[in-house]
This record gives structure tokens, sequence and C-alpha cells, in this order.
């Protein structure tokens, strides 16, 4: 029987653990090889399994490149080529309703930015209108104030 409060060393990573702990080191233990949890049948380590299913693994479920236009499905890495081939027709609908619709919104916006620009340039008239009318009767005044005026 060994002792459980002997201290070894894990033949993975070189960590020195209790005995007793060797087992469970060895279910988080970094470098120990794992198989790909997607199941992609790759051996790699621990440490190394997050960023394979990220970036590498061929069996993640990644968004397709149209999800920004409305595409919602989720495909393999390694089917995306076909989902895009076969979708294709969809895929450009989607850009086309896409780009509809941001039409329309700028349209709206367009007539928004009209209606206030012909505001905006009523109320500058209006303003015109009642300077000149000051203009015209200070005018006034001055000549009538003149004309009090003893000659020189």
């Amino acid at each position: 029987m060994e002792c459980r409060l002997l201290t070894v060393v894990c033949e993975h990573c070189g960590l020195s653990i209790l005995n007793r702990e060797s087992e469970a080191h060895h279910g988080v233990c970094p470098d120990v090889d794992v198989e790909c949890p997607n199941e992609c049948s790759l051996s790699l380590r621990r440490r190394e399994s997050e960023d394979h299913i990220e970036t590498d693994c061929p069996n993640t479920l990644v968004s397709c490149p149209f999800s920004s236009f409305g595409c919602k499905e989720l495909v393999k890495r390694c089917e995306l080529d076909e989902h895009q081939e076969s979708k294709e027709s969809k895929h450009t609908q989607l850009q086309l309703n896409f780009a509809l619709t941001k039409i329309a919104v700028m349209e709206e916006e367009r007539k928004k930015v009209e209606k206030q620009y012909a505001e905006d340039v009523a109320e500058l008239k209006d303003r015109l209108d009642t300077q000149e009318e000051t203009i015209c009767c200070l005018e006034q005044e001055k000549t009538q104030q003149t004309s009090k005026l003893p000659p020189n």
C-alpha cells in the first residue's frame, strides 16, 4: 500500500502534489493529453483545448458569416463552405432585404432633415423680415430726429 501523504511529481506538468491528490490533479492537469470535446478525433494538451475549439476545431458550431444580415444558422466549421454554397440564394435575399431596409431608413432620415431644413429656413426668413422691419422703423425715426435738429 502506497502512502497517500507522500509527495509525488506529476509526470505531465512536473508539479509536486500529494499522492492522494494525484488522481484529482490528473483530471485538471493542463499538460495531460485529452481528446477534443467536440469529437474531432484530435488529441491535444488540455491547455490547448479551448484555443483549438475557438479557432481550429472543424466540429465547432460557428455563426454563418451572413448572420449580420439575418442568417441565424449555426453550422460546424467544416460545413461552413457547404452551407454558404447551398444557401447562396437565401443569403443574397437577406443582403437585399438588409439593403432595402437601410435605404428606407435613410429615406426617412432624409425626409426628416428636409422638413427640419424647411422649418429652419422659414424661421430665418421670419427673423430676417422682422429685422428688416426694425431697420426700416429705425431709419424713419432717424430721419425724423435728424429733421428736428437745428441746421449747422
